[in-house]
């Protein structure tokens, strides 16, 4: 079971609470946001161990996010989602700073996993 404090970043209500709700089951703290500006004023006042975000955010998308996140706060964990995912958004996101990709609509369990594999994986490399 995945356990930290993780922001999701979805600007679609119904699934950034579902998403809330998934890893908040799992024991995971969790704090939402619906934009990349947002998300970022979250990031700099509260401290996430992880962030999912979804690719297509009103505004700033959520690869500028990833960029970022990548600049500013290499610790966090990032996986990015998307409805409209193929492999380029996928590489794209891989390389952009993401850890993890998982398609939308996604697997419960495999979100999960996905999550747990990412913070085991960065573990060594967290600061706090």
């Amino acid at each position: 079971m995945p356990r930290g404090s993780i922001l999701i970043v979805d600007a679609d209500d119904a699934s950034a609470r579902f998403t809330a709700e998934l890893l908040a089951d799992c024991g995971c703290a969790v704090g939402t946001a619906q934009t990349a500006e947002h998300a970022r004023a979250l990031l700099v006042e509260d401290r996430f161990d992880a962030v999912v975000t979804d690719l297509h955010l009103p505004g700033e998308s959520g690869f500028a996010l990833l960029a970022w996140i990548e600049r500013h706060l290499a610790h966090v964990v990032v996986l990015a989602t998307s409805a409209y995912g193929d492999a380029h958004t996928e590489a794209t996101a891989l390389q952009t700073g993401a850890e993890a990709f998982v398609s939308k609509p996604f697997d419960p369990a495999r979100l999960v996993l996905a999550v747990e594999r990412a913070l085991r994986d960065k573990e060594p490399h967290r600061t706090r």
